[in-house]
């Protein structure tokens, strides 16, 4: 199987093979690289593209420090929870959150994609870097659809890709109730940083860090700097 992405939606593809409870390799061809989402009985169980592996999205995000991966067995990208956790390297809660950002950033993303090829290949060897997961159609719909209305609903300067954000120092005229998710951004935003690096001080993913930002800068808490 394969198609041009301006002829057909990523959603629709992908609950295509579901449906089918079929196994390989959804291939997506853009400019910027190949994104690959393995499927087991039209299940997602893997993500990459190409210049991703775990152990540098690690280092960007700040969270485990070089010395520590070189320590690690890498090839097995489906056992580092257990070390890095039991290491007190991380917590499960800044793990989960990692991983959410990293599904973002390797499938979510990709609900965008209007313009590039894709091709589903039924291949049982896999020589790529994997980020394991296990995710229903259902909910890489669901959450890939809010990403990307999220993303096309918010002022264009918070999602611009050189946006860094931080604490405005103002107080607002009235009183202001802030939910749970955004004042664990408003603490992040103490220290300026790009919405990648205040998803991950408040452990969060970024499409809840998005959806808080909007809301801090309207109400004049967090700037644009």
């Amino acid at each position: 199987m394969e198609g041009d992405l301006n002829e057909f939606q990523l959603s629709d593809i992908l609950q295509f093979v579901s449906f089918g409870s079929r196994s390989g390799v959804l291939e997506i061809l853009r400019t910027n690289g190949v994104h690959r989402i393995n499927f087991t009985a039209g299940v997602i169980t893997g993500l990459s593209a190409a210049g991703w592996s775990i152990s540098e999205a690690l280092l960007e995000s700040n969270l485990v420090p070089q010395e520590v991966l070189d320590g690690l067995d890498l090839s097995n990208q489906a056992d580092l929870r257990g070390p890095i956790l039991a290491g007190s390297y991380m917590s499960a809660e800044d793990w989960n959150a990692f991983i959410a950002r990293q599904v973002e950033s390797l499938l979510y993303r990709l609900f965008d994609s209007r313009h590039g090829k894709f091709r589903f290949r039924q291949i049982d060897t896999i020589d790529f870097q994997w980020l394991p997961v296990k995710i229903t159609t259902n909910r890489a719909v669901l959450e890939g659809t809010r990403w990307s209305e999220t993303w096309s609903q918010v002022d264009p300067a918070l999602r611009a890709p050189e946006a860094r954000f931080g604490s405005s120092g103002t107080r607002p005229d009235a009183a202001v109730k802030l939910s749970p998710t955004q004042w664990r951004v408003f603490v992040a935003s103490r220290e300026p940083g790009s919405l990648n690096q205040l998803a991950t001080r408040a452990v969060l993913s970024e499409v809840e860090s998005l959806e808080a930002l909007r809301a801090l800068t309207g109400h004049g808490l967090v700037a644009i700097l």
